[in-house]
This record gives structure tokens, sequence and C-alpha cells, in this order.
């Protein structure tokens, strides 16, 4: 998977978006398929495509893991310049780490042009996110004074983030003056991007 992340801007097709070595691909094709074919047999539980792709993904890698060590940055839109810095300084001083950052995905890009149905384009979103949840390693999360009220910043963070109390893998970098909700503290907490680039292992 190394070196294919960073230049997503390459991959525009959305049937191989994930070929190689990412977990999930087949269920992702499948989920594709019934999405932009328009035939929902399919894609048995098209109405809830998100739980029956995690189900499927989940009952056949279970135990298994990423092979290679990524990053998801989970932000609010309002935060997206902060989001590329940080990605770019990952990138450059970390380089066996790649990064999932939304606005990097060629295929959420391209959703944002397209004319399909908002129920489509919803579910297409939905899954992309849920394809770089479960082949990140680890997770950033950009608590601003924006980030109140997110409903995926919770979310993403208690994805990546493993079963066990204390986790080390999922991190939020807190702005000056920001308080941390509960969630939070199950996780590493750091000031700036220097700590993030040091908290990586």
């Amino acid at each position: 998977m190394s070196g294919q992340i960073y230049n997503w801007a390459e991959t525009s097709y959305a049937y191989d978006r994930f070929e190689g070595d990412w977990l999930g691909q087949d269920a992702w094709s499948a989920a594709i398929e019934g999405i932009l074919d328009g035939d929902p047999s399919r894609w048995t539980a098209l109405d809830n495509p998100v739980q029956s792709f995690r189900a499927v993904v989940e009952d056949v890698y279970f135990g298994k893991s990423a092979t290679s060590p990524m990053v998801f940055i989970s932000h609010r839109q309002t935060d997206a310049g902060d989001a590329i810095t940080l990605a770019k300084r990952i990138v450059s001083e970390r380089r066996e780490y790649d990064v999932w950052l939304d606005v990097w995905d060629p295929t959420l890009s391209k959703l944002q042009h397209s004319a399909l149905p908002d129920k489509a384009k919803g579910m297409l979103i939905a899954l992309s996110i849920e394809m770089g949840l479960l082949n990140s390693t680890y997770l950033v999360a950009l608590i601003t004074e924006n980030a109140a009220g997110s409903a995926w910043i919770p979310y993403e963070y208690g994805r990546v983030k493993p079963k066990s109390p204390f986790a080390v893998e999922v991190a939020a970098r807190l702005s000056r003056g920001v308080t941390a909700a509960e969630y939070l503290h199950l996780g590493a907490k750091v000031k700036n991007d220097d700590e993030v680039i040091n908290w990586l292992p």
C-alpha cells in the first residue's frame, strides 16, 4: 500500500479505487457496483450499505490489520487547511507513514461535483471514509474550537481506537483553550504538529 496514498489524485476510477493490499476491497467493489449500477440485488442492503459493508469486512477480515502504517486525520471541514499542513509534514518527515485525508481522496472530490442522487452520494462518501478507517493504523483528531458538535470526529476516533481502555494508536491535537471531550482522554493528547510527529512510533 505504501506510496499509493499520497498520489491519490492519479486514481480516479471508483471500482478499482482500492486496488492492491487494501482491506475490504472486495466488499468495496460489490458496494460500488450496487450503488452506481443501480442494481440493488448486487448489494443486498442498499438501504443501509454502510452497516452491511462493515459486517462483510469484519466477517472476512476479523483479526487482520492493515499491512503498512497509515495515519487517518479527522477534522471539521473548516479546519481542512490545518489538516493538509499536518498531512504534508507527516509524509515528508515520517516517510514510512501514509496518510488518509478526505480532501486528498479523488472519490470524495469527484462526488462533490457529481450528478448522483443525494442518497447514492451519501452512501459513497460514508463507504470511502469506512475504507480509510479500516486501513488506518493511527488516527489524529484535530480538536479546535470548530470541532464542537461534529458527528464524524468521535465516530472516526472510535473506529480506529482499539478495544483496550487506553489506546496509543489515537491522539487528539488540542488547540489552545479547547477542552477535551471525555472520550479523548482514552488516547494521547498533543498540543501541536511537532508533538504529533513525535507521537508517531
